[in-house]
């Protein structure tokens, strides 16, 4: 285990940033933390990191294995910053001291994050893109065993956002856990192996991406016999509510509806479907599932 939280919390006096949060992870996940503006993600990422102190509860890294366990973590919490006047290299050497390791393996770095050409010119011309992965790059220097990532595509463009997600994955290989908060939920599916969404302070869902994917049991459904369809499937048991268009229905049902119970309770209703499929969920429809549930 890398990281378990209890309970943990932090108060702005009658505000709940971060309320009562029971997390675990586990070595090699790649965690995706979710959640609107004031969600309570980077508060938690300060929080495990020190930077703010707990109100409540408690969290460890490591199962306790370390005296010091940020010496194995590297961060990036919001807009990194660097002396614009010093090149790429001269920022990581600071880097380097601060965090006391001797061998920092800067060139081996700056190759691993398509710096090797810019290295040495001034952070000053650096694009944003280019300034996060020399940030990713720092936050690699002393080869912690966790990275944590507040935003780590903010602000960039597509390509770009194609750029840092690539090099997470790669990084991922490396066999680092690596934790990112996002509010880019198409990058978060496709880069993140467990996920752990917050709303108001609270935790309302983590797991899996695949099993957070699965949580809904919604069916697209049609037939010849379009008003017969809609009046009668909202008779079936386990039905709970749908969406009318002119041609289909959109139905969610209980867990449990199977496609096969759908089609037999049709044909016992003297209607024969010409069309029946299961919606596929994106993390944005989970997302914002989950996130009505709690209204």
């Amino acid at each position: 285990m890398i990281l378990k939280t209890a309970n943990l919390s932090r108060n702005y006096g009658p505000i709940k940033a971060l309320n009562q949060l029971n997390l675990q992870v586990n070595q090699g996940e790649i965690l995706g933390l979710l959640g609107p503006n004031g969600s309570g993600k980077t508060t938690t990422l300060a929080l495990v990191l020190g930077i703010l102190h707990r109100t409540d509860g408690n969290y460890e890294w490591f199962e306790g294995r370390y005296n010091n366990p940020l010496i194995n973590i590297g961060s990036i919490l919001e807009n990194p910053n660097f002396y614009g006047y010093m090149s790429g290299w001269d920022n990581m050497q600071i880097i380097q001291k601060i965090r006391n390791v001797k061998e920092g393996k800067l060139q081996e770095l700056s190759e691993l994050v398509g710096l090797k050409d810019r290295i040495h010119s001034r952070v000053k011309t650096y694009s944003l893109g280019m300034k996060q992965r020399l940030a990713i790059a720092c936050s690699l220097i002393g080869d912690p065993e966790v990275l944590i990532f507040d935003e780590p595509t903010n602000g960039l463009d597509p390509q770009g956002i194609a750029d840092i997600r690539n090099l997470i994955l790669q990084i991922a290989g490396m066999n680092k856990t690596i934790i990112m908060a996002s509010h880019i939920l198409s990058e978060v599916e496709k880069i993140c192996t467990h996920t752990a969404i917050l709303n108001k302070g609270k935790l309302i869902a983590s797991g899996p991406v695949s099993s957070i994917l699965q949580s809904g049991n919604t069916f697209v459904i049609s037939s010849s016999s379009h008003e017969l369809l809609a009046q009668k499937i909202s008779e079936m048991p386990g039905f709970r509510n749908m969406e009318k268009s002119e041609n289909q229905l959109t139905v969610n049902f209980k867990e449990g509806v199977l496609a096969e119970n759908i089609n037999t309770f049709c044909l016992n209703n003297g209607i024969v479907l010409s069309g029946l499929v299961k919606k596929s969920y994106s993390l944005e429809d989970a997302f914002l599932k989950l996130l009505s549930e709690q209204k």
